[in-house]
């Protein structure tokens, strides 16, 4: 068999490993400033629909979506969970809630110093 040496013929399964989780990608991490500027242009429709495209991230790309329009509506229930530990510490929040961050970090620090 070419370039197994030595080994009559046969294949030799040990010089053949494959590591199979280098060849599994990781999830890309979603970009929920990315899907606001797409909603804001009319490509995840409205309502149920919008909810159903966005599944897991709506609430967040929502949020960034009212944000941008002038309006906060959403932000203290993001910031709820943000409490809860729904969207992680440090950069893994920062990243997960986008342009949202800080109007809901603002809320969740103001929410913690009344406890």
């Amino acid at each position: 068999m070419p370039g197994c040496t030595g080994n009559k013929g046969r294949t030799d399964v040990s010089q053949s490993k494959l590591d199979i989780s280098a060849s599994t990608p990781s999830p890309a991490p979603t970009d929920v400033n990315a899907l606001a500027d797409a909603v804001m242009r009319g490509e995840y429709g409205n309502g149920e629909e919008r909810k159903r495209a966005l599944s897991e991230v709506y609430d967040v790309v929502q949020v960034i979506v009212n944000l941008r329009s002038g309006s906060q509506a959403g932000v203290s229930a993001l910031a709820d969970a943000v409490i809860r530990g729904d969207y992680g510490n440090g950069e893994e929040r920062k990243r997960a809630l986008g342009d949202a961050y800080t109007a809901v970090q603002k809320v969740v620090n103001k929410k913690l110093s009344k406890k």
